[in-house]
């Protein structure tokens, strides 16, 4: 690998930053959906699992997991065994975080 594929630390920073402000975005995005589809009652496993899998992705990078706990514990009343690997799936990204 040449020395002109390594990325400039300005650029790195910058990317960062985009990264971290469109994440920010999404949460607020997700934070909504959570409150929707509790307040909806919504039994779309579809909807549900999709917003606990950006959920996860958020988590793996830093975010509290506020909303993940508040769906799962939604979801848990309406596929307890499906939320139970959703659980196992936090537990294991948490316990990487610890290392």
């Amino acid at each position: 690998m040449s020395g002109q594929n390594t990325p400039n630390p300005k650029d790195m920073a910058e990317l960062y930053e985009a990264v971290k402000k469109r994440s920010e975005f999404d949460i607020m995005r997700l934070r909504r959906e959570v409150r929707a589809i509790i307040k909806e009652e919504d039994h779309s496993e579809s909807r549900v699992c999709k917003a606990l899998d950006r959920m996860l992705d958020h988590i793996r990078m830093g975010h509290p997991p506020t909303e993940f706990k508040l769906l799962l514990k939604y979801y848990a009343g309406l596929e307890k065994e499906k939320a139970k690997t959703y659980f196992e799936r936090y537990q294991k990204i948490t316990c990487k975080r610890r290392k």
